[in-house]
């Protein structure tokens, strides 16, 4: 049964990721990024690990669109970046991509 459900959530992670646009991509890569790389404590910080040709490479975007998105992010005050740390409001980011959660996600 959990077998089950593990494939169910990746078929729909990886379907989910075809339909999704560039904003949802890129709140879900970081989302990701910061759920698996985060401060153990509160999982909304991390080290700035990798460049943003790298996050394009993940997320299946080009290194512009990554740079244009986060930008965007950082002025509506939904990821702050201060030297090589960035700090997500994750509600925000969830919001960004709330169509696409799963139940093993909320």
């Amino acid at each position: 049964h959990d077998y089950t459900i593990k494939i169910k959530n990746i078929e729909l992670n990886l379907r989910n990721l075809v339909e999704m646009n560039v904003r949802e991509k890129v709140a879900k890569s970081i989302l990701i990024l910061v759920n698996c790389f985060g401060d153990e404590l509160d999982k909304k910080s991390m080290k700035t690990i990798l460049s943003r040709s790298e996050l394009a490479s993940i997320s299946g975007l080009n290194k512009d669109s990554i740079g244009k998105q986060l930008a965007i992010f950082k002025n509506e005050k939904i990821i702050t970046i201060n030297n090589d740390n960035i700090t997500i409001d994750e509600k925000a980011l969830k919001n960004v991509i709330k169509p696409y959660l799963f139940l093993d996600e909320n």
